[in-house]
């Protein structure tokens, strides 16, 4: 414990975290793990969260939370649409919609990536 706060040890052995790049693999991955689905009017690629993160190269605790991370900011810019399962709480179905990733994602810089590159 270091000034109040628990580091966990993978997190800070892993790379900077690029939300920007996290975000473009998993678009890359529910578009790879997904069956086309029509949900109310919007027509789009659909896929349970957990097989698609099931789909990423190095899987552990750290590149799930970042998965997640990215996820919800891809939901945030209307890329993504976060669908809740009805009998399971644990889990969630990503609903791809048409277009690519906005501008805004494709400019972020996370705060950690602007720190390291100094």
């Amino acid at each position: 414990c270091t000034h109040g706060f628990y580091y966990y040890a993978p997190q800070r052995a892993a790379p900077a975290f690029d939300i920007r790049g996290c975000a473009e693999t998993m678009l890359e991955v529910i578009e790879e793990t997904s069956d086309a689905v029509k949900v109310g009017e919007t027509e789009g690629a659909m896929s349970k969260f957990s097989d698609a993160v099931t789909g990423l190269e190095d899987i552990n605790a750290v590149s799930i939370a970042r998965s997640f991370a990215a996820t919800l900011q891809l939901a945030n810019e209307g890329n993504v649409e976060i669908i809740p399962h009805e009998k399971n709480a644990m889990d969630f179905s990503v609903l791809l919609q048409q277009g690519s990733l906005s501008q805004r994602v494709q400019q972020f810089e996370a705060p950690s990536l602007l720190s390291a590159k100094k």
